[in-house]
């Protein structure tokens, strides 16, 4: 797997992670 689409994705997971912990602080 190339280096750049790992990162994508992982930053995709942090996005996800993100919006899940913004919808339990509201």
């Amino acid at each position: 797997m190339q280096p750049h689409l790992q990162y994508i994705s992982i930053s995709a997971l942090q996005t996800e992670q993100t919006e899940l912990m913004l919808c339990l602080m509201v």
